[in-house]
């Protein structure tokens, strides 16, 4: 069941522009990194995700890009939003003082799922 974004990014939304020139930045540079071989990619996707990546790879222009690079970006994205989010918000203050070194921690785990690129 589709639900409504709660940056209000659906389409046709005052924000749905912006957040994807904002995307579609870093999503160049996930796709610079492949094209230099430095993305791992999973083996196969769930079909399921795969129709909802296909969405993504549309507004892509140029060479097709694997949806498993797709796949990596959105997840990478997702680990990174979430581990700023939860440290802006102070949603980790039940249990660290100091959220900086498990941010840190993520950021690492995101590059080695990108095969390493900066290091």
């Amino acid at each position: 069941m589709p639900r409504e974004a709660d940056a209000d990014t659906a389409p046709g939304a005052p924000a749905h522009d912006p957040g994807w020139r904002f995307g579609g930045v870093l999503l160049g540079l996930m796709v610079e990194l492949w094209r230099r071989g430095a993305v791992r990619t999973p083996a196969g996707l769930d079909p399921v995700w795969a129709a909802q990546l296909e969405e993504v790879r549309e507004h892509l222009a140029g060479e097709p890009v694997p949806l498993e690079v797709i796949y990596v970006f959105v997840a990478c994205w997702a680990r990174l939003y979430g581990a700023v989010a939860v440290e802006v918000f102070g949603h980790l203050d039940f249990a660290l003082t100091d959220p900086g070194p498990l941010f840190e921690h993520t950021v690492d785990e995101i590059l080695t799922a990108l095969g390493d690129p900066a290091r």
